[in-house]
């Protein structure tokens, strides 16, 4: 669509995909490359539990939890908070913050918690 003489919009529709995440290259031969999310209308970098949720979207979400001391401390919190954050968790918990970020993954893919991208912040994890 033609907006000046030097200017257009070209609209594209790609289908969704059945593998995901998919990389972009931010340089040349790079080898990873970085994951990008839509939200509204933003395109944000995906949080490392972003990606690691894409790559499990689809699959069955029926498996096995262990809910021991630190699962218990986090749903008592959510219980009176809307979400908590992979920061949050594990300053509240007392755990590393890769502990936390791998606990509350599991329990996405368990279905216990849902998630929300951060547009201009962290990822939001809400009981589901």
């Amino acid at each position: 669509v033609p907006l000046t003489r030097k200017r257009a919009v070209v609209a594209i529709q790609v289908p969704q995909s059945k593998t995901k995440p998919h990389y972009a290259l931010e340089k040349p031969l790079d080898p990873q490359g970085i994951v990008l999310v839509r939200i509204a209308d933003n395109s944000v970098r995906a949080s490392k539990e972003t990606v690691e949720l894409l790559r499990y979207s689809g699959r069955q979400r029926d498996m096995k939890v262990e809910y021991g001391d630190k699962e218990r401390v986090l749903m008592h919190y959510l219980a009176s908070n809307a979400f908590i954050t992979v920061k949050d968790y594990a300053e509240l918990a007392g755990i590393p913050n890769a502990a936390a970020s791998r606990t509350l993954v599991h329990l996405v893919k368990a279905n216990v918690l849902a998630h929300a991208p951060g547009l201009e912040g962290p990822d939001r994890f809400f009981v589901r």
